[in-house]
């Protein structure tokens, strides 16, 4: 049995500000369930409906380093119509004002750099190895660089391949080369060299279409129309180079 994590910031029907969060939720329920164990992990947000997280299961917690800092990450559980969802919980990051959108605040690149590196680490605590992780948007574009930098050579990792879908490329996860040293904790050359550097600073986007072992996109027609310049939002170049793992 072929074993699938989807990573996202959103999903049904648990937390919703667009399609992102339609594809995420809906998708894996119609997965051959004989051929294939598929599960979600998102952010345990305050903003979810408290009737919605009222039963999950608390499945323990750990600590991860981000940058200088050490962080508390707590795992949670619940199926939903045969489907796992996994819940990475940390009051810090995603305990915020519920009257406000779960993107937009000024340290959006450490909540989901955590958020990624809490992901990654939380497959060895739960003993759960996917065959293939399929990250989503810019959030989680920065985890097949991490699977590749810290985790590829541990045995258990070893096998992981990731797809990258691309749902909007109008929002790519641009931020300051400042979190470089304080936040990314990755080799200085995937800046220096164009991996993730975008005019300066740092694109997860980037990251994700470069380092996934494959893209995908919504639609046949999105896939054709991302790699022109007018829908290809100053990516189209690299979508181009790509194209050869672009599905």
């Amino acid at each position: 049995m072929k074993k699938v994590l989807f990573v996202t910031s959103e999903a049904v029907p648990f937390i919703k500000t667009g399609g992102l969060a339609d594809v995420t939720g809906s998708l894996p329920k119609y997965f051959d369930k004989k051929k294939y164990d598929v599960r979600i992990m998102i952010p345990k947000y305050l903003c979810i409906e408290e009737k919605l997280t009222a039963d999950l299961e608390n499945l323990g917690n750990f600590s991860i380093s981000l940058g200088w800092r050490e962080q508390y990450v707590g795992v949670f559980h619940k199926v939903v119509e045969g489907v796992t969802y996994y819940f990475i919980d940390n009051e810090y990051y995603f305990k915020r004002d519920v009257e406000q959108s779960i993107y937009g605040h000024g340290d959006d690149a450490e909540r989901f750099v955590f958020f990624t590196n809490a992901v990654l680490k939380s497959i060895d605590k739960l003993g759960f190895y996917p065959d293939v992780i399929n990250i989503n948007d810019w959030h989680t574009g920065m985890l097949p660089l991490y699977l590749k930098e810290k985790y590829a050579h541990l045995p258990k990792y070893s096998h992981i391949k990731t797809i990258y879908t691309i749902h909007n490329l109008q929002y790519q996860g641009i931020f300051s080369s400042d979190i470089l040293g304080d936040i990314l904790d990755i080799d200085f050359r995937h800046f220096n060299n164009g991996d993730i550097e975008y005019h300066g600073q740092i694109n997860f986007m980037k990251a994700g279409i470069n380092f996934a072992d494959k893209v995908s996109t919504v639609s046949p027609s999105y896939a054709g129309e991302i790699k022109t310049a007018f829908y290809g939002n100053t990516l189209d170049g690299l979508i181009r180079a790509n194209e050869y793992k672009l599905v």
